[in-house]
């Protein structure tokens, strides 16, 4: 029986918790259900193998439908198997659960494959694709398109010197770290001995946790307070008990280059204060330090990846804004037989956060398709 949404966040009410205690057990992605229902003959498309992308297939695949899963890396997962570090979530748990949609539920995953209308921008990840299909080629050919692409899109701040050779977005670092664990590439991105992670999201400390795994010494720096930061306070307390240090309120001033290669970073602490009815940080005044760096991994700048640009937008009907496509709060866009979830729609998410668009998306992905159906007939 497929789950309510009330049953579900009931079920879930520490999704964390729940994922972590999976272990290497299988990552069930259809949840309670093992078997599809009688078959309706319709067909959906879910562009994107991560989380969101995974729970919307079983979700939907649950109730009778078609699913085809398209994603550019060589096996399904996302940032469960290319980005987040094995020990926190282990990545065999993860394609186990792949494999679970295929063989029971009948999901069908073409994978090397980007999905992608209008002009190509390069992201992250795209180094195994092989094949680009045109999204308007989805829409014509199925009944719905979930596009839950995620966010592998990354934006440098415009800070002097961010284009040396020694700095990286955090996610391009975790994902040539898992490409190399999984004997995918050779050599993954070299860091040094000393580390400074610039943000505070969830991708800044998966990093550090990375970093101070590989050896290094880790900081982790964040321009707000941690507190109002989109991280849990006990991942963040553990890896400074395993010996991260981490400052909050102080932002980079200026780097330091030297043949390509940031060598030091000046930052400037901050202050809390009350503007424009709202809290924001500010400079203190001749507050600065100095750190000495052998690479720069500059996190929560993923911004999300939808498959197609602007002006391809306007012509298949899908409204969209200056980072992403627009939705309403089911998940539709403006094209009926478009919808959308997942960190493609808010940037980097949490796991429960995928989760929950995933089903909240498909439940009315297959809402409308049943009601489609009956309108049909």
């Amino acid at each position: 029986m497929l789950l309510t949404l009330n049953n579900f966040n009931t079920l879930l009410t520490d999704l964390k918790a729940w994922w972590r205690k999976l272990s290497t057990k299988v990552m069930h992605f259809a949840l309670t259900c093992s078997k599809r229902t009688s078959k309706t003959g319709l067909k959906v498309a879910v562009v994107g193998a991560g989380v969101c992308g995974l729970i919307a297939a079983g979700y939907i695949a649950c109730a009778g439908h078609e699913v085809d899963v398209y994603d550019k890396q060589p096996m399904p997962g996302g940032s469960l198997v290319f980005a987040v570090p094995p020990w926190r979530i282990p990545r065999e748990s993860v394609l186990e659960g792949a494999k679970e949609l295929e063989e029971r539920l009948g999901v069908k995953f073409f994978l090397k494959t980007k999905v992608f209308s209008g002009v190509n921008l390069s992201e992250e990840g795209d180094e195994f694709v092989e094949k680009v299909l045109p999204l308007e080629d989805l829409v014509g050919s199925y009944d719905a398109v979930l596009i839950a692409s995620g966010a592998w899109r990354t934006r440098r701040p415009e800070i002097p010197g961010l284009n040396s050779v020694n700095v990286y977005s955090a996610l391009s670092y975790l994902y040539y770290r898992r490409l190399q664990e999984m004997n995918l590439i050779n050599k993954g991105v070299s860091i040094g001995r000393r580390v400074v992670v610039y943000g505070g999201s969830i991708s800044a400390l998966a990093a550090a946790g990375q970093a101070l795994s590989d050896g290094a010494e880790v900081y982790v720096i964040y321009e707000d307070s941690f507190k109002r930061a989109s991280i849990d306070p006990v991942d963040l307390k553990k890896l400074e008990d395993e010996g991260v240090v981490a400052i909050d309120l102080a932002r980079i001033a200026e780097v330091s280059v030297i043949n390509s290669v940031v060598t030091e970073v000046k930052f400037q602490r901050l202050q809390l204060s009350s503007i424009n009815e709202g809290r924001v940080a500010i400079p203190i005044p001749n507050s600065y330090f100095t750190l000495s760096v052998d690479s720069l991994l500059l996190a929560g700048v993923e911004e999300p990846s939808p498959p197609l640009s602007s002006d391809v937008a306007s012509v298949m009907k899908i409204a969209v804004g200056p980072k992403t496509i627009l939705v309403d709060e089911w998940g539709r866009t403006t094209n009926k037989k478009v919808f959308a979830a997942g960190s493609v729609i808010t940037g980097l998410t949490t796991i429960g956060d995928a989760v929950r668009q995933g089903v909240r998306t498909a439940r009315e992905i297959d809402r409308w398709l049943k009601a489609l159906t009956i309108k049909l007939k």
